[in-house]
């Protein structure tokens, strides 16, 4: 529940008189909220449309717990790392600290060592924030930070920014955002290739699942509620090299149908800002002719 939604039943539950909700008043804000929520989706399509061409970003999901001198953290921070140097790659966290803090962290050491190099440096280091009691504000290492007060909206949000995922190992939390991705990947709302790679760690926690959802009842001669399918959607890998390779050979086919069949252009005399100048670099996008 938000703090919001707390903080409306803390209300209720301590008035002293009895609360009086004149409908008619509801249904005037229910009214406008449908307004609003419709512009709100029509704008949040075109920003999902245009991160689909513009971005190819991959999402590292794990625990807010990990400790930075584990080697839990130093395996992300290595990972990220590697992925960013291998590819022109954009990493979205959660924005906190542990697995998240480490993949953030690894994005900035790829860009030192390409600027090191005097090769570009941009990659977009996204951070996703949810409110938490306990966890005010983010690691301060992403660039582009957004918060929501709902684990729903922020699922959603991590979906359309993304074209891959990486679930390291974490709980409930990372539990969610596995299961997310293979519930949407289960109904084809998001492509048949789109790689979900986990550490091994999970590989025990789907076959619990999977007896249960299908062995158990095949042996009772019941429906099963899951198809042998599902247990193929991930890949249970700690192999640098073979997620580097993976998300590599991904993001070329993204490139070669996508990417490059889009222009991304924009009007020169329109823009006097420096982020969006950092957006113009980030994705390649091109001046329209005077």
């Amino acid at each position: 529940m938000t703090h919001s939604r707390l903080e409306a039943i803390a209300d209720i539950q301590q008035a002293e008189e009895r609360q009086t909700f004149r409908l008619e008043n509801f249904i005037t804000a229910i009214t406008r909220l449908k307004q609003s929520r419709l512009i709100f989706e029509q704008q949040l399509q075109r920003k999902e449309r245009f991160d689909l061409v513009a971005h190819y970003r991959i999402a590292i999901f794990g625990s807010a717990r990990t400790e930075k001198n584990s080697s839990e953290f130093q395996y992300i921070s290595e990972l990220t790392k590697a992925l960013v140097q291998a590819r022109k790659i954009g990493v979205v966290t959660g924005g906190g600290p542990g697995i998240m803090q480490a993949a953030n962290e690894g994005l900035e050491r790829a860009r030192a060592a390409r600027a090191k190099r005097g090769e570009e440096t941009y990659a977009d280091n996204v951070g996703i924030l949810i409110t938490l009691p306990f966890e005010e504000s983010g690691n301060g290492i992403t660039h582009i930070t957004t918060k929501h007060e709902n684990f729903s909206t922020r699922l959603q949000a991590f979906v359309s920014q993304i074209k891959a995922a990486y679930c390291a190992q974490g709980g409930l939390g990372t539990a969610l955002e596995m299961l997310y991705l293979l519930q949407l990947k289960q109904v084809n709302h998001i492509e048949n290739d789109f790689p979900i790679l986990a550490h091994p760690m999970w590989e025990g926690f789907m076959e619990v699942l999977s007896k249960i959802l299908y062995y158990d009842r095949l042996e009772q001669d019941q429906v099963p509620l899951i198809s042998e399918e599902d247990f193929k959607t991930v890949t249970f890998t700690d192999d640098v090299d073979r997620i580097v390779a993976t998300i590599a050979a991904h993001f070329d086919l993204w490139k070669k149908n996508i990417r490059s069949k889009v222009d991304i252009v924009y009007d020169p005399q329109q823009i006097d800002d420096f982020s969006l100048r950092e957006i113009i670099d980030s994705v390649g996008a091109i001046p329209l002719s005077a």
